[in-house]
């Protein structure tokens, strides 16, 4: 979905200055729309925090929403190229012909929960893209649909079916979702709850050190086979 206005004005003398500028936008929205609800922003904040006109929003995006919309789409397509490269070699092995082992299943599930938690939390952009995330979870709009489909459901998907296939589920078995959900939010806690945290430990942010302690955290992480013993817990209806 391309999300930027297309504009038949702009002459091919102008375009590396049209892209700097749609990337100045894009750039320092990100970073305003992290901190700030999207009714509390205003244009002209968006404009001046990017150090351009404030008729470049209206001229390269349609307006306001087109440019939380591009932000929206800039950080699903960042987000989702880092999420195939961390699920890669679990869908690699879950596409295998041969069932994986319940040993190579952990692994598996372990890795992704470790390099997510460096990829959301070692990098100012991935902290500030995951507060925006975050964000359309509990006051979804017309952003949430692009982070979903090409961030969010690749991720729980592969996650879920890891869970499932060590826990002898289907592969959309509700105990598997519900169990991935938790697993993921153990790391998108620390975004969520990093205030307090930080007040904990009497830091401005999470050093490097403290990630990987963090990620060694998650790697310990084991899943345990519900169906062991006779059949698995059926999730109880909300209907």
């Amino acid at each position: 979905m391309n999300v930027f206005m297309a504009n038949p004005h702009d002459a091919d003398g102008d375009s590396a200055r049209g892209d700097q500028t749609r990337q100045r936008l894009l750039e320092s929205a990100i970073e305003i729309f992290a901190h700030s609800a999207y009714d509390s922003v205003r244009t002209r904040v968006l404009a001046d925090a990017a150090g351009v006109n404030q008729a470049a929003i209206p001229y390269y995006f349609g307006g306001k929403e087109g440019l939380y919309l591009a932000v929206a789409q800039h950080i699903a397509e960042r987000l989702g190229e880092r999420i195939a490269t961390l699920t890669g070699p679990a869908r690699k092995l879950l596409d295998n012909e041969t069932p994986a082992s319940d040993e190579d299943l952990e692994n598996a599930l372990r890795d992704i929960l470790a390099n997510f938690a460096r990829a959301i939390l070692g990098q100012h952009e991935s902290r500030a893209s995951a507060a925006i995330i975050l964000r359309e979870q509990q006051q979804p709009t017309k952003a949430f649909d692009l982070l979903y489909s090409q961030a969010m459901e690749p991720l729980h998907q592969v996650v879920s079916t890891l869970v499932a296939r060590r826990q002898r589920l289907n592969d959309d078995a509700p105990q598997a979702i519900l169990h991935a959900h938790m697993l993921l939010g153990q790391v998108l806690g620390f975004v969520a709850a990093r205030t307090t945290l930080m007040r904990r430990l009497n830091q401005s942010r999470i050093d490097a050190g403290q990630i990987e302690y963090i990620a060694d955290l998650l790697s310990a992480t084991r899943i345990t086979a519900a169906a062991r013993e006779g059949e698995p817990k059926q999730v109880p209806s909300c209907e």
